[in-house]
């Protein structure tokens, strides 16, 4: 079989219903698998799946779920010589979706995997949609196919060299062959930046295929929103380490420049905007600086207080 699609999943909700759905209505000159590994759900996510005709269904207690590991372990059941992933809350834009990933990969046999684009879901905030829009605009008029250069160890370059090996596992597709000579480095968070990176260091490529499209965003609040910059910074720190925003200077410089920046972008959607949306930009911006900024300075530590500053410890207790 030459595609698999794999989902992890747990407590999915609609979504998950949704991203079904969509996975389900993809046109491919050929037949997929789509396989589904949950990792304790009690919102009926579990029996959804069991219960669906395509899908392949496995589970594993939460307690063994890890970003990494559970993701090598989905490789390691998938029969195609190409696997797409997918976020549970991450829905294909399209019927081509799909297709366009495996032309992708078949136009680019040097690639090892490649991340496809993000837009907003229908309703999202429109700061939330800003800023996805802004992230993958980076990539636009660009080459779609990267590979590691040799570049300065300015410490300024740090957010171009992060753009070379970014990647992400919402929407993505792996060569298996490329895999099993390079298997998700199995950590809590970040494998698909990290194995990008070991996929360059190693002389394979990565790619961008602008053309798969799915909606994916998130409706954090304040506090997990500075709990996932946090986790973001952090992990850039230890794996590359990269210092995102080193000081408390330069966190209350670019809050003030994000929040600004989000305050036309408002104006820009209505001119008149009422003073909770400018309150709300303002909190948003400061959120993501100082999470960011915690991240950076305190990247080695570990205990209490990251596991209270850590979306992804939140998530792992409950």
């Amino acid at each position: 079989m030459k595609v698999s699609i794999a989902l992890l999943t747990k407590n999915g909700g609609e979504l998950l219903k949704q991203c079904l759905h969509a996975v389900c209505s993809q046109r491919l000159a050929g037949p997929f698998e789509i396989i589904a590994l949950d990792s304790g759900s009690s919102d009926g996510s579990r029996e959804v799946l069991k219960g669906h005709s395509r899908v392949i269904f496995s589970s594993i207690p939460a307690s063994e779920f890890q970003h990494g590991r559970t993701r090598n372990l989905a490789m390691r059941r998938a029969r195609g010589e190409l696997v797409a992933f997918l976020t549970q809350d991450a829905v294909p834009a399209g019927e081509d979706w799909l297709a366009h990933l495996v032309e992708f990969m078949d136009t680019h046999p040097e690639v090892a995997g490649a991340f496809g684009r993000q837009i907003a879901h229908a309703g999202a905030d429109p700061l939330e949609t800003f800023e996805i829009a802004q992230h993958f605009e980076t990539f636009m008029n660009r080459p779609s196919v990267f590979r590691a250069e040799p570049t300065s160890d300015d410490p300024a370059l740090a957010t171009q060299k992060a753009c070379l090996h970014y990647f992400s596992n919402v929407n993505s597709c792996i060569r298996k062959q490329s895999w099993e000579r390079i298997p998700f480095p199995e950590i809590e968070f970040g494998e698909d930046q990290a194995w990008a990176f070991e996929i360059q260091k190693a002389g394979l490529a990565t790619g961008y295929a602008e053309r798969a499209v799915v909606r994916h965003s998130h409706a954090y609040g304040a506090l997990n929103q500075f709990r996932r910059r946090y986790d973001e910074a952090r992990f850039m720190r230890r794996h590359f380490g990269y210092a995102l925003i080193p000081s408390w200077q330069d966190a209350i410089r670019i809050a003030r420049l994000h929040t600004a920046s989000f305050q036309i972008h408002l104006a820009e959607l209505s001119p008149r905007p009422v003073a909770s949306a400018w309150l709300h930009a303002a909190i948003r911006a400061w959120a993501s600086s100082l999470g960011t900024f915690a991240g950076t300075r305190l990247a080695n530590r570990d205990g209490f207080l990251h596991r209270y500053l850590s979306l992804t410890e939140k998530h792992r207790r409950g």
